[in-house]
């Protein structure tokens, strides 16, 4: 059999398919053939053409290299490879700690989390502040609320600012998570939103429903622990597709979970609830104490406009309370009072104690009367009196007093 003009394609596939043996036989010797003459080439000095390595495709080229989550597939499935090998050659565990097995990890797949020490954080730290020519200009830093993020602040003896939406999203997550019903009610809904993601053949009749009823085409949008606002964003979308989500599922044979009314009941209800938190998307340190105390008072209207007892009446009570435990300490943040004070929005009206905005008045004052002094103090040559200066003299005077006390 031969082919003398244009592609082969149909001729392989055609021995491929109907004479497997005889193409096999042919082969073999073939492979013989070659590696002999690789082997005489290489008596002779004549060196064969290199072979052709594989091409990079562009996915490998531009990789993600976001690490994996703790909870995904991949990394479960390389920790249970790594415990296996440790077992089958007798590895120790702390061989995890060694510098050259982790270069060794992030050379094979950088998704992979590397360990990050508080000193190991310090130092880049330290390292970042000496490239931009601030090391000491630096007046707090602000990091999520990781332990050894905190520790690394501390072994920089710098002050140190909890994340904002990382706290309210640990808020919303504890929130969540002490009402039992809407735990199960998310595992319902992230599995389900994880098979759509998945599967082609399912999403595609999630928008062929989605066309037929001539709605938008709106894509499921899952749930990711670590991101700010995404179980709200989880559910709300869920809500908002759910007559042709319904309507796919029902043709699905999947193994999926089944939502009952009671489920769509507690989503409508989460979503009530969390709805305010979920607003705010940029929130800068004035507006810390202020939304801290809105947050409590719109929980604690929640819970009067509840039933006592329903879900949605358990989640504002474990989110108010949540809320008091996380956040009690923010009105006695130095950094935090000053800005509210000074922010001419909110003042002392952002606080929930008036105690607490008096004394961050007070100590305002007495910050801005220490620079008073130390403008005095700097003054080598005292300026010429003139009309303008005995005119604001006995205001300026009254001011300064006042500052002082």
């Amino acid at each position: 059999m031969y082919q003398s003009s244009g592609s082969t394609s149909c001729m392989w596939k055609h021995l491929k398919a109907f004479h497997r043996t005889e193409l096999a036989s042919l082969q073999r010797p073939s492979t013989t053939a070659s590696q002999d003459e690789m082997d005489e080439g290489a008596e002779s000095g004549n060196c064969p053409p290199p072979a052709k390595r594989p091409i990079q495709t562009v996915m490998h080229q531009y990789a993600i290299k976001d690490p994996y989550l703790p909870n995904s597939i991949p990394k479960k499935r390389l920790d249970n490879k790594l415990l296996k090998m440790m077992v089958k050659d007798m590895q120790p565990y702390n061989i995890v700690n060694d510098e050259g097995f982790r270069e060794f990890v992030y050379a094979l797949d950088p998704r992979f989390p590397q360990r990050h020490t508080a000193d190991e954080i310090a130092a880049a730290l330290h390292e970042i502040f000496r490239d931009f020519n601030i090391e000491n200009k630096v007046g707090c830093v602000v990091t999520d609320n990781a332990a050894n993020m905190v520790a690394a602040v501390k072994k920089l003896v710098l002050r140190h600012m909890p994340c904002f939406a990382h706290t309210l999203n640990l808020i919303v997550k504890d929130g969540l998570s002490a009402v039992a019903e809407l735990t199960e009610t998310r595992e319902k809904v992230k599995r389900i939103v994880g098979h759509f993601k998945s599967s082609c053949v399912s999403m595609e009749k999630l928008s062929k429903y989605q066309r037929e009823m001539k709605l938008p085409e709106y894509k499921l949008v899952q749930e990711v622990e670590t991101r700010w606002n995404s179980t709200y964003l989880m559910l709300e979308r869920f809500q908002a597709i759910k007559v042709p989500l319904s309507a796919a599922l029902s043709t699905i044979d999947a193994g999926l979970p089944v939502l009952f009314s009671s489920d769509w009941d507690a989503i409508e209800s989460a979503m009530r609830v969390t709805e305010e938190i979920s607003e705010e998307l940029n929130v800068i340190a004035s507006k810390c104490i202020p939304m801290v105390r809105n947050l409590q008072k719109v929980t604690t209207s929640m819970m009067q406009q509840q039933e006592k007892g329903n879900i949605g009446y358990r989640l504002a009570e474990a989110l108010n309370g949540t809320l008091q435990r996380r956040c009690s300490a923010y009105e006695t943040s130095r950094l935090l009072s000053k800005a509210t004070i000074l922010d001419p929005r909110f003042k002392t009206l952002g606080f929930i104690s008036p105690q607490k905005a008096d004394e961050a008045v007070k100590s305002l004052s007495s910050e801005g009367a220490m620079f008073v002094l130390e403008g005095q103090a700097q003054a080598s040559t005292p300026l010429a009196s003139s009309t303008a200066n005995e005119l604001w003299h006995d205001f300026d005077t009254q001011l300064f007093a006042e500052y002082v006390c």
